[in-house]
């Protein structure tokens, strides 16, 4: 019987890093349809140690509360303001407030604006009319994630390795 039995030779597994998961998670999150966006994010999300999913979050919150704080500010009359905020806005009145609340951002917090402006728009539209059905909210956190891993150098280009010689040709 033995002499049938063929030796299984164990194969080692390849070694993948960290930094490889984060970007092979951003890169699929980057091709995925608008349903899956948000799910992806989660995904991207949890593969963050505790510490940076609170840094994250913070900052998420920060970015919401801002703009709620600043529709609160404008008080504008297609809004309900309560506890909650409760926009219905539509047409000329949603531009006006969203270029009002941007123009606070970009005055008040410009390194936020100018790190998020690309997804700012979309998220304040968004709060100014819950009817509305976007992926802002993922795309903030997505933001707010890509700009935390290169300030923490986690993730970005890779360094040009010198060469001493010369070129012939």
């Amino acid at each position: 019987m033995s002499e049938n039995v063929k030796s299984i030779v164990k194969a080692e597994e390849p070694m993948v890093s960290y930094e490889r998961i984060l970007l092979s998670q951003i890169d699929y999150c980057g091709k995925v349809s608008k349903e899956q966006y948000p799910l992806c994010i989660d995904n991207l999300f949890s593969l963050l140690p505790i510490d940076l999913r609170v840094a994250v979050a913070n900052e998420y919150d920060q970015i919401v509360d801002l703009i709620h704080d600043y529709i609160r500010k404008e008080k504008p009359s297609c809004c309900k303001i309560n506890d909650t905020i409760l926009c219905l806005c539509r047409g000329d009145k949603l531009s006006m407030i969203e270029s009002k609340i941007l123009h606070m951002l970009k005055e008040e917090h410009l390194d936020l604006y100018l790190k998020h402006r690309h997804v700012l728009k979309g998220l304040i539209l968004d709060i100014l009319d819950f009817e509305r059905i976007s992926v802002s909210k993922s795309a903030l956190m997505f933001s707010i994630v890509l700009n935390l891993l290169l300030e923490l150098k986690i993730i970005g280009p890779k360094s040009i390795t010198p060469h001493i010689g010369r070129v012939e040709g």
